[in-house]
C-alpha cells in the first residue's frame, strides 16, 4: 500500500480518548520496570495532582516538628556555648521566621500550589544555617553539627513526596555544601574526616534511593488506581436520572441487583474489545426441596449466606455478587478468564458444602451448590446476553449431573 508522502496511515490508529484505547496506554505503562516508569505530561499533572494532599499535610507536620527542635537546639546551644549563640542567633530566627512563615502560607491556598517549591529551598536554608553554625562551632560540637543536616534531607526523601528531581538537587547542594565546610573550614581531620564525610554521603545515597524507588511505587499504585477507575467507569457507569435504581443493591441478598447486572455487562462489552469477562451462576440444590422442608424465608436465608460468602472471596476490585434470579446469583469477574471463574465457583461450591447447613430434602442431607461458568474469551459472539445464556446453560448440565459440581461452558454445548 502507498500512501502520500508526509501523511502517514491512519486506519489503525486507536482513537486517543476512547476507554479501550485509555486501558492499553495505562496497560503499557504499568508493565515497565520501575525505573523506567515514567509518565506522559497530562498523567504527571494528574499524579502530581492526586499527591498535592499529602504534600500539604507533610508540610505541616514538618513545621510543626522542626520549630521545637529549633527551640531546643538553641536551648542547647545557650546553655552549653553562649558566645557561639550570640553568633548564630540572627541566622536562627531566620530560620524560624521562615518555617512560621510556610505555616502560615499553608492556609492560603495560592501558595499550597507550590508546596512541592517550598520544601525544598526551606531545606537548603536549614541547612546552610547548620553549616554557618559549624563554621564558628567549637571542633568538637562540628562533626555533630554537620550531621544534623542530614535530618531536613530524610525528612524531604521519606515523608514530603516532593519530586525526586527536586530532592536531587537538594541533597547535591548540601553535599557539596558539606564538602567545603568540612574540608574548607572545619577542624576535622584525618580518619575523623574520612569516616564522617562517608557516612555523610553515604546516607544521601540511600535517602536518594529510597526516594527514587518511592515515587516509581507511588506512581505504579497511582496507574493501578487509574486501571480500577476505568474499570469501575465500565462496568458502574452513570445512569440517565430516568433510571435512579438501576445501581441499587437488592434488598433481600444485599447484591447488586439482577437489573444493574445486566447493565454492568453491556457496558463491560460496550467498553472492552476484546472482552474480558467471566461469570459463575450458581444456585442451591434441590430448592423446591428445602422450601417445602423448611419455608420460604428458610431458602431465602439460605441463598443469602451464599452471598455473604461469595462476596467474601470475590479477588478484585472489579468482581462482584448478583443476583440473577429468584434461585441463582452471579459472580462476575472482571478481567478473568474461564479457568479462573471455575476455580472460584469450586471454591465457593466447597465452602458451602463445608457449612454443613441441614438439608433433609437433599440426597446430600446438607445445602448444597452448583455452579456453571462461562467466559466471553470461549464465545462465538461475545454480547451480555450471550454470556449469561452460555453460563446459564452450563449450570443446567451441573444440576443434570445430579448438582453439588461446577461445570464450564464448552462451546458445542446447546
Amino acid at each position: 500500500m502507498t500512501t502520500l508522502p508526509g501523511k502517514a496511515p491512519a486506519q489503525h490508529r486507536p482513537a486517543p480518548d476512547t476507554p479501550v484505547a485509555q486501558l492499553d496506554r495505562l496497560n503499557a505503562l504499568l508493565h515497565r520496570p520501575l525505573w523506567q516508569l515514567r509518565f506522559p505530561t497530562s498523567l504527571e499533572q494528574a499524579f502530581w495532582h492526586r499527591q498535592h494532599a499529602a504534600q500539604v499535610l507533610a508540610t505541616r507536620i514538618g513545621v510543626l516538628v522542626a520549630i521545637p527542635l529549633y527551640a531546643i537546639t538553641t536551648l542547647i546551644e545557650w546553655r552549653t556555648d553562649l558566645d557561639l549563640l550570640r553568633i548564630t542567633l540572627p541566622a536562627r530566627a531566620l530560620v524560624t521566621g521562615v518555617l512560621l512563615l510556610v505555616g502560615l502560607l499553608l492556609s492560603c491556598t495560592l501558595a499550597r500550589r507550590h508546596v512541592a517549591l517550598m520544601v525544598p529551598l526551606v531545606v537548603l536554608l536549614m541547612n546552610g544555617l547548620q553549616l554557618y553554625i559549624c563554621r564558628f562551632s567549637a571542633p568538637v560540637y562540628q562533626t555533630m553539627t554537620l550531621l544534623w543536616m542530614l535530618l531536613p534531607l530524610t525528612f524531604m526523601s521519606t515523608v514530603s513526596r516532593v519530586p525526586f528531581r527536586c530532592a536531587l538537587t537538594v541533597a547535591l547542594g548540601s553535599a557539596g555544601g558539606f564538602l567545603v565546610c568540612a574540608v574548607g573550614f572545619s577542624a576535622l581531620q584525618g580518619m575523623q574526616l574520612y569516616h564522617t564525610t562517608f557516612f555523610f554521603l553515604s546516607f544521601i545515597l540511600i535517602l536518594l534511593l529510597s526516594h527514587f524507588f518511592n515515587e516509581r511505587l507511588q506512581r505504579q499504585r497511582f496507574l493501578q488506581a487509574s486501571l480500577l477507575n476505568l474499570h469501575r467507569r465500565g462496568l458502574y457507569p452513570s445512569l440517565d436520572p430516568g433510571q435512579p435504581d438501576v445501581l441499587q443493591p437488592d434488598q433481600e441478598l444485599g447484591v447488586v441487583s439482577r437489573t444493574a447486572l445486566d447493565q454492568r455487562l453491556r457496558n463491560h462489552f460496550a467498553y472492552h474489545q476484546p472482552p474480558r469477562v467471566a461469570v459463575v451462576i450458581c444456585t442451591l440444590d434441590h430448592f423446591d426441596a428445602l422450601e417445602a422442608t423448611y419455608s420460604q424465608q428458610e431458602a431465602l436465608f439460605c441463598l443469602a449466606t451464599v452471598a455473604r460468602t461469595a462476596q467474601r472471596i470475590v479477588a478484585s476490585s472489579g468482581d462482584f455478587v448478583a443476583r440473577r434470579g429468584d434461585r441463582s446469583l452471579a459472580l462476575v469477574l472482571e478481567g478473568g478468564n474461564g479457568f479462573d471463574a471455575l476455580h472460584l465457583a469450586e471454591r465457593l461450591r466447597r465452602q458451602v458444602e463445608a457449612m454443613g447447613i441441614p438439608h433433609f430434602g437433599s440426597p446430600h442431607q446438607i445445602v448444597t451448590l452448583s455452579c456453571g461458568v462461562a467466559a466471553a474469551e470461549g464465545l462465538r459472539e461475545p454480547s451480555a446476553d450471550s454470556l449469561l445464556q452460555a453460563a446459564d446453560q452450563a449450570l443446567s448440565h451441573a444440576l443434570a449431573a445430579g448438582g453439588n459440581r461446577s461445570e464450564a461452558h464448552r462451546p458445542g454445548n446447546r
